[in-house]
């Protein structure tokens, strides 16, 4: 959904505000504004709501009961003390999702005691009921528009057989897209590592997110990271973390992506670009589910299911010596 140029100039308007786009699906999937990875402002305000046990997910999915049912728009009422809009997506006279736009608060709204919430507070956009106005009737056409996307976009037939054009966010219906559903089929439910081979701008984020969100881990975080973004040191201590005092600048504890990715999936875009010593502490995550933070002699305990990609032929590294064979064997159980 989030692929439609509608969704997409929706999300724009928002993020200009300070907010962003999200949605709830009938089908019980759901994902809340702010939640994107990317977030323009607020980028501490889910992770400081995790920190009191809430959980943006399960607020998400709950949209349904709290729509105002025949209006084409609704303002509800944020579990983190703010306001959303909330646009329902209707199919044959049934509300099979909704569009959310969020976080932002009233010139009026009170400040909430919690420290956590009141920092929060402070960095939401303010909208007046005029621009409030604005934004839900935008949003309902958005959401009328993606209403007969989902008309026009599902299965066709050709020759008497029936074929999907599209899987999650990935859309097309060629012979070549079909395989790749059927193989995604098999996939999405298995606990077992995917590597993702591919040029860069082929999709292969939105194959590792079809697997997340079609997997039972679907309600749990799904973590993205580049390795080539990264040096040396800096991927080390994103990854793992580190202890304060590791090195210059450390200046206190941090946990690492694989610590955040926990029960969920994490995604290691460009690992064909990771260093050998990293590749080994990877190699640990894999075979044990374990590993320490930088400068930590603490060992550390993780669940999670990696999915790796590259634009590079590993195997003819392995063969060259630049990549680890015992990982390139642990990453490639489904290619």
């Amino acid at each position: 959904m989030f692929e439609l140029h509608v969704v997409r100039h929706l999300r724009a308007v928002a993020r200009r505000r300070g907010m962003d786009v999200g949605f709830w699906d009938a089908g019980g999937d759901g994902e809340a504004p702010h939640a994107r990875g990317d977030m323009p402002v607020l980028p501490t305000l889910c992770p400081m709501l995790v920190e009191e046990g809430e959980r943006c997910y399960e607020h998400a999915v709950g949209t349904g009961a709290r729509l105002q049912q025949g209006r084409p728009w609704s303002v509800l009422a944020c579990h983190a003390g703010l306001r959303e809009l909330a646009a329902p997506i209707e199919r044959d006279g049934q509300t099979v999702g909704a569009l959310l736009i969020g976080g932002f608060r009233g010139p009026a709204s009170p400040r909430p005691d919690s420290p956590i919430r009141a920092r929060a507070f402070d960095e939401t956009p303010i909208l007046d009921d005029g621009e409030v106005a604005l934004l839900g009737e935008m949003a309902a056409a958005v959401a009328a528009d993606v209403a007969i996307a989902l008309e026009e976009i599902g299965h066709v037939r050709v020759n008497g057989t029936e074929l999907r054009t599209s899987y999650d966010a990935i859309i097309g219906s060629s012979q070549r897209m079909q395989e790749l559903y059927a193989l995604l089929d098999r996939v999405v439910r298995s606990e077992s590592t995917v590597l993702i081979q591919g040029e860069n701008g082929t999709g292969k984020e939105l194959v590792a997110r079809a697997i997340h969100n079609g997997s039972d881990r679907h309600e749990r975080r799904f973590v993205v990271t580049n390795c080539s973004a990264f040096n040396d040191n800096l991927l080390d201590s994103e990854l793992f973390g580190h202890k304060r005092g590791a090195f210059t600048g450390a200046v206190a504890d941090k946990p690492g992506l694989f610590e955040v990715a926990d029960t969920g999936t994490f995604f290691l875009d460009e690992i064909g670009d990771m260093s050998p010593a990293l590749q080994v502490k990877v190699l640990r995550v894999l075979q044990e589910g374990t590993f320490n933070r930088v400068g930590d002699t603490e060992t550390r305990k993780v669940d999670v299911r990696i999915i790796a990609a590259t634009n590079r032929d590993l195997k003819q590294m392995v063969e060259r010596g630049q990549f680890r064979e015992d990982l390139y064997y642990r990453i490639n159980v489904i290619n």
